[in-house]
């Protein structure tokens, strides 16, 4: 029960309450991977990033297919710089999930990161061929063609993603970024203003629209 309204609470942005009912869950049973992949995504909302791996990993520990587990472990590793850990923690997920287009995308930023750069593009190209119309591959594809200096097809695909889910917050962010890159600040600011519409209770939102501001 606490482990269940925990997830409600969550849901309704109340990580405090939240917060103390999945610890309630692991006090009562400290054998449930549930209960400690719960608290994770708790910690990962509230960007207590070390806390929340370590809660993942002993949620792993118990069940090591808990994908809700791997997901946090890999996103947690990731804000700690734990490149080779997100690498592993990603090939479990799609050996489960081999047909996730984005989980895939991701993971080819991460190659790029690890300047890995032949193995990132050519997972990208997987990735958009997997799914043609699955937004958050385009954005990854986005991500790496402009670290990697091809402006115009970056925007390309930021342009695309948009299109196919414009409701998608993270899309105006990157298109956002784009557009300040190239001095385009208003067209920034727009994008920035329609992130923060979209997505109001995201931190990287009001990030967008100072750093268009700023500019």
């Amino acid at each position: 029960s606490y482990y269940l309204r925990a997830g409600a609470r969550l849901d309704l942005d109340d990580l405090d309450g939240a917060l103390a009912d999945a610890n309630d869950a692991a006090r009562l049973n400290p054998g449930s991977a549930f209960a400690f992949a719960r608290r994770s995504a708790i910690y990962t909302r509230k960007m207590l990033y070390e806390r929340a791996s370590a809660d993942c990993r002993k949620a792993l520990s118990i069940d090591p297919e808990n994908a809700d587990a791997l997901s946090d472990c890999a996103s947690a590793a990731w804000r700690l710089d734990e490149l080779e850990r997100v690498l592993a923690d990603y090939d479990v997920l799609l050996k489960r999930f081999p047909d996730d287009a984005a989980l895939i995308g991701e993971r080819a930023e991460l190659l790029f990161a690890m300047e890995r750069k032949a193995e990132a593009f050519a997972e990208a190209e997987r990735a958009v061929r997997k799914n043609p119309a699955s937004p958050d591959a385009l954005l990854h594809r986005g991500a790496i063609l402009e670290q990697d200096g091809q402006i115009q097809a970056s925007f390309n695909d930021y342009e695309k993603a948009i299109g196919l889910d414009p409701e998608n917050g993270w899309g105006y962010e990157a298109r956002a970024y784009w557009f300040i890159g190239e001095g385009q600040i208003a067209q920034a600011l727009a994008d920035c203003k329609t992130m923060a519409e979209k997505l109001p209770k995201a931190p990287a939102s009001y990030r967008c629209l100072s750093r268009a501001s700023w500019e």
